[in-house]
């Protein structure tokens, strides 16, 4: 499946490379959607003693990096943003996380903090509006927020 950015995508790799030694990889997802603030703390606290964020691979096949692996990892980054920034999973966390990680990305690359914006505000807003019902497609999610936009 063919990326939204392919430069987005070049520097979630990269980041990740540079900083893989902060992750540990699970099997199954260690994110509770049932109770996001216990799993904020399991993260801490997991970081916190092991100095490691927990990530994994069984994420949704249909987002906007176009494959799983960049997907995992750019999601391992934003988890270890809300660690690094002591900042749970509220929408007003998201946004602050948000803020912070689209200062990384180049001046000039509107349109990936568009979708950055997106994945991580736009789905808060979407889990918190939906009693945390998660979006099944997450790149038709993104397309019409795009459009919308």
């Amino acid at each position: 499946m063919k990326p939204f950015s392919e430069r987005l995508n070049s520097f979630v790799l990269d980041w990740f490379e540079n900083n893989k030694d902060k992750f540990i990889t699970y099997k199954k997802s260690q994110f509770n959607f049932d109770d996001v603030e216990q799993t904020y703390k399991d993260f801490k606290d997991h970081y916190n003693k092991l100095g490691t964020v927990p990530m994994w691979f069984d994420t949704n096949e249909d987002n906007i990096f176009g494959d799983i692996e960049v997907n995992a990892k750019f999601r391992a980054w934003h988890d270890y943003y809300h660690v690094l920034l002591s900042k749970g999973f509220s929408l007003s966390d998201e946004k602050e996380v948000y803020e912070e990680q689209q200062k990384l990305l180049p001046k000039v690359w509107d349109f990936e903090r568009r979708l950055l914006y997106c994945e991580i505000v736009k789905q808060a807003e979407f889990y918190t509006e939906n009693k945390k019902k998660k979006i099944k497609n997450q790149r038709k999610f993104t397309k019409e927020f795009l459009k919308k936009d």
